[in-house]
C-alpha cells in the first residue's frame, strides 16, 4: 500500500458499504463537485457490491467522462487497490 500514500491525492477510493439512494440529480452534483476540486489527473476507484450501488456509480462514470480523471467502479476493494497501485506505477 506504500505506492498508494506517496501519490497523495492523486489517487482516490471511495467504498460504499450499504445501499445507496442518490437521485440524477444527486450524480450530476458530485460531477460538479468533482469538476470543482480541479485536481489534474486523478484516479478514483469507487466499491460497491450491492448491484444497485454498482449501477449507479456506473451512471456516475458516464456523467464524469469528461473530467481529467479515470473513473473505475468495482466490487471488490482488492481489485480496487489493484488497479490504483497498477496506476501508482505508471506514474512513477
Amino acid at each position: 500500500m506504500g505506492a498508494l500514500s506517496d501519490q497523495g491525492a492523486r489517487l482516490r477510493m471511495w467504498v460504499f458499504e450499504s445501499g445507496v439512494g442518490f437521485s440524477s440529480d444527486d450524480l450530476r452534483k458530485m460531477v460538479e463537485h468533482v469538476r470543482a476540486q480541479k485536481v489534474p489527473a486523478v484516479r478514483t476507484a469507487i466499491v460497491s457490491a450491492a448491484d444497485l450501488g454498482f449501477g449507479i456509480f456506473r451512471l456516475f462514470q458516464a456523467h464524469a467522462g469528461d473530467l481529467d480523471t479515470q473513473i473505475q467502479i468495482f466490487r471488490d476493494e482488492q481489485d480496487a487497490h489493484a488497479w490504483l497501485e497498477d496506476g501508482a506505477s505508471q506514474a512513477e
